[in-house]
């Protein structure tokens, strides 16, 4: 399969195998060479360990390994791991974090190198050997996926892999039958494998080498593409429907069920089951199930919102909605009857309203008529699929009205992705949005049930908190940003800034227009302060905002009076000013601050300015950053290297004070405009 490839001298792969390990199933293990390093991906079964250590002796012996991967899951993996080891396996084991744990509890001396604590990336010396794509559900909760960019080879683990009757070549026909039978039995869903192929479809990779089966070459890969991307499948024991009308014999049972699991997430068992006590819905109290009912299909399937809303009110309907969306674009089911009111929200608000306050009842019964007329497309922003700053707008309004409890008080977040114009201009504006959708999924799971989220009209994300403490409210702030920097779910590591701002600040003396003025204004002012401090700031009333700087200076020299001297220049004419004494910190500084001009020395140990300059201009980011050398050798050499990448200015030491703050100035005007 790959000798009419077209290899690259600089990356050899060597495949091992098959090996039949089951009925239709022929394993695929690589070798790679690149760059003096060796990488074996993934291990054979222990069933043929014997045949798969005498074939990388045949090829390498087995202590030259520099680098073992693990992409899939075995049942024998660690018995395979130390039969490797006793066979002189000595090197790094690279995995994801999940796996890495499993071998923990082992008495194996191992080391583990953790692609999630390393953006999702392998190197050696500075060089790139693979990269890593975090995948969900194929089949496991938590995987990865290889790619190895010099020869475009990715190493998609099960993904792609195929059953086939023995290891000889299939036509195009029997392969596709192959891949989907394998897909069919493996994989829980379908709708699983879609997010993976748009993280693989940006690498565009030449060769595809799965676990199992055939080996893609140019010509199979975006076919196989293809055929995945037009496979549909759900494992259950529902017929599916071709036709896109309501499904026959669709149990409904099962799918209440998953509604009941998504509510088990939040409540206890105890309150899920008084909810349905004296209702047609009977529950196993052991397994939180649906036992028997009297209702059948249609009747049983709106009947069940039908309780909910009438127990427990809007609060529960809102916590099955996005299992209820899976469900309808899974297997076509109606969507409830309940949900049609595009404001069945307000009237579960009005209602509590109307019981605490009598003399609303006429002004809240003309803002529902009002709002019936409305669609959720009026009221929702169509990307997070979350109300809009309006409906948020008018929900300050609202809140204004009553008094809070005592001791206790309202507080409002604003929320922003640090890294969202980098990843827009690295990738496009899809991967921009999916990544605030991403945003908006962790922040939905990790917030307290009371807590309600609202798209910005901007980049943001506002949290509403109602009736907490000022501490309450910056913890729920700190477990935002701690769990978004943890999660897997985004393109690569991100964090947020926060800006908080609580209704005790709000002079009691203002109308409510002016009120609700004071908070967005107030946030909008923390949180650009947030973004001048750097990434993953909380910003409250705690905080002392300075005077807007003119502009933010990086300084990057380890001559300490040369340095202390332009810092106190710069700071006398209102610029913030951060320093470095190193190529590698003063790099780590551009990632995390928005930086103005870099003013670097050429000669600087273990990496020169020079060095600085090309690590900037290889980012899509940074590199259009003015850049500023200051050496006392301005020879014609540092001239040429700084003409060659693009720096924008060589000044000779000693600097004249006027002469670097002028040209900084038109700099950083000339970048503005």
């Amino acid at each position: 399969m790959l000798s009419h490839m077209k290899i690259d001298t600089r990356v050899k792969i060597q495949p091992l195998g098959p090996y039949h390990v089951e009925v239709k199933q022929f394993a695929n293990i690589y070798l790679i060479h690149k760059n003096k390093q060796i990488i074996l991906i993934d291990l054979a079964p222990i069933q043929v360990f014997d045949q798969f250590k005498e074939d990388i002796e045949k090829v390498v012996p087995i202590a030259s390994i520099t680098h073992l991967v693990l992409l899939n899951r075995m049942l024998t993996t660690l018995y395979v791991i130390t039969e490797l080891i006793q066979s002189g396996f000595n090197g790094v084991i690279v995995t994801d974090r999940f796996l890495a744990h499993q071998l923990t509890p082992s008495k194996l001396k191992l080391n583990v190198y953790i692609v999630d604590d390393h953006q999702h990336q392998l190197n050696e010396q500075d060089e790139l050997l693979l990269q890593f794509v975090p995948v969900q559900f194929l089949p496991y909760p938590d995987m990865m996926i290889a790619y190895e960019p010099v020869q475009a080879m990715l190493f998609p683990g099960l993904l792609f892999s195929s059953y086939q009757e023995d290891s000889s070549p299939l036509s195009d026909t029997e392969l596709q039958k192959g891949m989907f039978r394998f897909h069919k039995e493996i994989m829980p869903s379908s709708q699983f494998i879609y997010p993976a192929l748009v993280q693989i479809d940006k690498v565009k990779p030449k060769l595809i080498l799965p676990a199992y089966g055939s080996l893609l070459d140019e010509r199979l890969s975006p076919l196989a593409m293809d055929w995945l991307r037009k496979m549909s499948f759900h494992n259950n024991y529902v017929s599916n429907s071709k036709t896109g009308g309501a499904i026959e014999n669709l149990d409904y049972f099962m799918l209440i069920n998953q509604l009941i699991l998504a509510l088990e997430n939040h409540y206890s068992r105890i309150e899920i089951l008084n909810t349905f006590v004296g209702s047609a819905f009977h529950l196993d109290p052991d397994t939180l199930t649906v036992k028997k009912t009297s209702l059948v299909n249609y009747k049983l399937w709106h009947q069940f919102f039908e309780v909910v809303f009438a127990k427990k009110g809007m609060a529960w309907l809102i916590i099955m909605e996005p299992t209820l969306q899976h469900l309808m674009r899974t297997y076509g089911v109606e969507l409830p009857s309940i949900y049609r009111s595009e404001t069945v929200k307000l009237r579960e608000e009005a209602r509590q309203l109307e019981a605490k306050k009598a003399e609303l009842e006429d002004h809240l019964s003309t803002l529902l008529k009002q709002i019936d007329e409305a669609k959720d497309d009026i009221v929702k922003d169509p990307l997070t699929k979350l109300y809009n700053q309006d409906m948020l707008k008018h929900m300050i309004k609202e809140q204004f009205v009553h008094p809070v409890a005592s001791h206790k008080t309202r507080g409002l977040l604003l929320i922003q992705l640090d890294q969202l114009p980098e990843i827009n201009k690295k990738y496009d504006k899809e991967t921009g949005d999916e990544t605030v959708r991403n945003m908006v999924y962790v922040l939905d799971q990790v917030k307290e049930k009371d807590v309600m989220l609202f798209k910005q009209s901007g980049p943001g994300v506002f949290a509403m908190i109602d009736g907490e403490t000022k501490e309450n409210i910056i913890k729920e702030a700190v477990k935002f940003r701690n769990s978004i920097e943890k999660s897997s779910s985004f393109i690569e590591q991100v964090s947020i800034s926060i800006a908080v701002v609580t209704c005790e600040e709000v002079d009691v003396q203002l109308s409510i227009e002016e009120k609700m003025k004071n908070l967005l204004t107030t946030l909008e002012k923390r949180m650009s302060y947030a973004k001048i401090k750097g990434y993953g700031q909380i910003v409250d009333d705690s905080t002392t905002i300075p005077t807007q700087a003119e502009g933010f200076i990086l300084l990057v020299d380890q001559d300490e009076i040369n340095r202390n001297m332009l810092y106190r220049i710069f700071k006398r004419i209102n610029y913030d000013v951060i320093v470095a004494d190193s190529v590698v910190e003063a790099y780590q500084m551009i990632q995390k601050r928005k930086i103005d001009v870099v003013i670097s020395e050429i000669n600087l140990s273990k990496m020169d300015g020079f060095q600085l300059k090309m690590m900037m201009n290889d980012s899509k980011t940074y590199h259009e950053i003015p850049f500023i050398m200051v050496s006392h050798n301005k020879t014609i050499d540092n001239i040429r290297r700084g003409n060659l990448l693009d720096v924008d200015l060589i000044l000779e030491k000693p600097i004249v004070p006027e002469e670097l703050i002028g040209h900084v100035k038109r700099m950083k005007e000339k970048r503005k405009s």
